[in-house]
């Protein structure tokens, strides 16, 4: 598929350089992933182990994909950001979803559209409410090709679902002395736009010298419900599908989060003090969420 052309209105926001930029992944993390064939069992992480994300030190393999014995996928990311706070990361998900372009910024050629729920932009757009208040239940509506579906699907229209991590299982201890050393922690889930969810996903920003270390996990076939883990893979999915989701997203994790490490620095110098008004929302932003549904 063709990436859609900036309209006139895009082009004159000033990030609007930045979709014309491309940067490639740093040869350690291509390195890691080599062919891009399984990580092996004994390399993967299972949905019930998943707050290890949030472990000190390294895995053995940071970067990879293995189909499970469950019959769902897991696949795993890790990127070092230059010039990155945790804070700064955290930021991004409070800020991108109120215009599409910012979201479009983050991977140019893969996605390809975004809209948001009114109720999420209420929360984004309340200076009253800190980044994680504006995170936390945000509904996004989004186009992009992540490789983890068949070719007719694609290009078709996922959810996105921002939960309060503690939703996934951390306590509220947990995260305060996660955040006490800098670190913070972004969950959700991902889904077919009129279908349940089928991915939960957690990333963990942690600082690092010269910037920070972002861990991703996705657990693709499980979903979180009021604190419960249900699998919601189908049984009978073909093994091929299955493999097809942890090549595919291995290396659109590894592209999308390699992009915003480099235009987060920038973005964040300008942006970063600043909450988007309900006012501009409406008269620089918005999409007619109608027509969508």
């Amino acid at each position: 598929m063709r990436v859609p052309p900036l309209t006139e209105a895009e082009k004159n926001r000033w990030y609007s350089k930045f979709f014309y930029e491309r940067y490639e992944p740093a040869p350690e993390a291509l390195a890691e992933i080599g062919d891009n064939g399984p990580m092996g069992l004994e390399n993967a992480v299972s949905v019930a182990d998943r707050l290890t994300v949030v472990r000190d030190g390294y895995f053995n393999r940071e970067r990879g994909w293995q189909v499970m014995p469950d019959g769902t996928t897991f696949v795993a990311g890790f990127i070092f950001m230059k010039d990155v706070t945790p804070d700064m990361f955290q930021w991004w998900f409070s800020w991108m979803p109120v215009d599409g372009l910012r979201g479009r910024l983050w991977d140019p050629e893969e996605h390809l559209n975004l809209v948001v729920d009114p109720e999420s932009i209420k929360r984004m757009c309340n200076p009253a409410l800190s980044v994680k208040e504006r995170i936390y239940g945000n509904l996004l509506y989004a186009v992009e090709d992540n490789g983890t579906g068949y070719e007719s699907d694609r290009y078709s229209w996922k959810k996105l679902n921002f939960r309060n991590p503690v939703d996934f299982g951390f306590t509220q201890e947990q995260l305060d002395a996660i955040e006490a050393k800098g670190g913070r922690v972004i969950t959700a889930m991902s889904g077919p736009k009129d279908g349940d969810y089928a991915s939960t996903f957690i990333h963990y920003a942690r600082p690092a010298e010269g910037g920070c270390e972002v861990r991703s996990r996705f657990f693709v076939g499980y979903k979180m419900d009021h604190g419960q883990l249900i699998k919601t893979m189908a049984d009978d999915m073909p093994q091929k599908a299955l493999e097809q989701i942890g090549t595919g997203l291995t290396m659109h994790c590894l592209k999308e989060y390699t992009n915003l490490g480099h235009i987060l620095p920038e973005l964040y110098a300008k942006e970063g003090h600043k909450v988007d008004t309900i006012e501009e929302y409406n008269t620089l932003y918005a999409r007619d969420f109608s027509d969508f549904t």
